[in-house]
């Protein structure tokens, strides 16, 4: 289990993962003065729950504490759990290099986690919006998720995120900045393997299979989402992309329930069509005779 490392200095609280190596504090002597630091664990915490939250409000008694840092999002639930209760601070800063968890900005807009000023490496535009209306300060230090819509579409948080993730989605007409940002996500991912396209646009098919071949990436399933026919106006132009591109990817039209079942209606109105009238045939050929 990871180990926690919490620390209160004067005005500020902070909780980060630490060494699996590092030492256990006896919870004990937490009392004594002086003490500003525990390395304890997430099972320890639940356990003496009680214990720390009394720990936690002499501490921000003693120390007025206002500011929070956390390492991770991760760390968030817990230190929300031990805090709320007992601090309202003007100041929060999360140190991960990846957007703000949702969970957590729904707790702050809310109103059951209260922040003045906050602090992360990035969020989308809508939760940088709805924060500054609520008066809370946003500082954000990278805008790299901040403004696309590939990566909030596809909930993309983390650098890891981006070195990981398997599938894409394209469900909006992309522009030109989407372009780059799927070139760019190119760049640092090395597992993708399939990308489905749920609304199709023109050229779309041909611009992605143009930045794929830029970044050298092939053996790629490539899923065009057939909606109310759109992908019909442009067959042609596919078959001829799929023809061409075979051998690196795997060009396929996915069918719409809508679809299947206008076909599958088509074709029984063709057998009918061809069937009962040989069967009449046959059925009064039998009577003649």
């Amino acid at each position: 289990m990871k180990k926690i490392l919490i620390e209160v200095s004067y005005s500020a609280l902070s909780f980060a993962y630490c060494s699996p190596k590092a030492s256990d504090s006896d919870f004990s002597s937490i009392t004594e003065n002086g003490i500003n630091r525990i390395i304890t664990t997430e099972d320890y915490i639940s356990k003496k729950f009680d214990l720390f939250k009394t720990f936690l409000t002499q501490m921000h008694d003693k120390n007025n504490i206002n500011t929070l840092t956390l390492s991770d999002y991760s760390l968030f639930a817990l230190a929300f759990d031990l805090t709320h209760e007992i601090f309202e601070f003007d100041n929060v800063i999360f140190k991960p290099l990846g957007n703000l968890p949702e969970e957590i900005y729904n707790l702050i807009t809310a109103n059951k986690f209260k922040v003045n000023n906050l602090n992360c490496y990035s969020m989308t535009k809508e939760m940088f919006d709805n924060l500054k209306a609520k008066n809370i300060n946003v500082e954000i230090e990278s805008t790299l998720f901040f403004n696309s819509r590939l990566f909030s579409h596809n909930n993309f948080q983390t650098y890891e995120d981006l070195a990981n993730k398997e599938i894409i989605e394209f469900d909006f007409e992309p522009d030109e900045y989407d372009y780059d940002d799927f070139n760019n996500f190119l760049k640092s991912n090395e597992k993708l393997h399939t990308i489905d396209i749920k609304k199709y646009y023109p050229h779309v098919l041909e611009n992605l299979i143009d930045i794929l071949k830029e970044n050298n990436k092939d053996d790629i399933a490539i899923n065009l989402y057939e909606n109310k026919g759109d992908v019909f106006k442009d067959e042609e132009e596919i078959e001829k992309i799929s023809k061409k591109y075979h051998k690196d990817f795997y060009i396929t039209i996915v069918y719409s329930d809508d679809f299947r079942h206008k076909r599958n209606k088509q074709m029984m109105t063709i057998i009918f069509s061809i069937f009962i009238p040989l069967i009449l045939i046959g059925l009064i050929i039998y009577l003649l005779t």
